[in-house]
């Protein structure tokens, strides 16, 4: 068009635009959209197909397709095993300043088939065994500590902190406060 006049299509690719008085019929539009072929169309076309554009779907071929292996890719990660809790956890909180993770709370409640745990005791359980065994199944062992491990050291710190106990939740160091987020708590 001579003008920089625009406009884009709603949802169903409907469109309206409004064409000023100087507009002559072999004023040119142009519709374009990604993945399609730009196309030009006069003003007397677009009147003459009842104001309805098609655009064809832009193909690109590619060329051809190369698969490789790498052998320099490591199928293992090395890792260097640092010294164990006393009492393991999980889904706890951490995170790392000055050498040291810090971590605190914890699940230290193992996850256990207890199903499969009362199959292996015993040749045929009954309604009763699976009952008493799933009796300690809902019981959490949640952390309220706050543990240090030094890196350089391989040791790990204690200190004299109690937290409300806490498990599955996030830990984060900002303007020297520890922030902890979320999770879950058990009384």
């Amino acid at each position: 068009m001579s003008s920089k006049v625009g406009t884009i299509t709603d949802e169903n690719g409907k469109f309206s635009l409004n064409l000023l008085p100087e507009f002559k019929n072999d004023e040119t539009l142009e519709f374009s959209h990604i993945g399609y072929i730009t196309k030009k169309v006069s003003l007397s076309y677009l009147i003459k197909n009842n104001y309805k554009v098609f655009l064809e779907e832009e193909v690109q071929n590619l060329l051809g397709v190369t698969i490789a292996t790498n052998p320099k890719l490591k199928t293992k990660l090395a890792f260097t095993e640092i010294t164990s809790l006393k009492h393991p956890v999980y889904s706890f909180g951490s995170f790392l300043k000055n050498d040291k993770i810090y971590i605190s709370g914890g699940d230290a409640y193992p996850e256990i088939d207890h199903m499969a745990k009362v199959r292996a005791k015993i040749a045929a359980p009954t309604f009763q065994d699976f009952f008493y065994e799933g009796k300690w199944a809902t019981k959490r062992h949640y952390k309220k500590y706050l543990s240090i491990y030094d890196i350089k050291t391989n040791s790990w710190e204690f200190p004299d902190l109690k937290l409300q106990v806490r498990a599955y939740h996030n830990i984060h160091f900002y303007n020297n406060l520890i922030y902890i987020l979320g999770g879950k708590k058990c009384s």
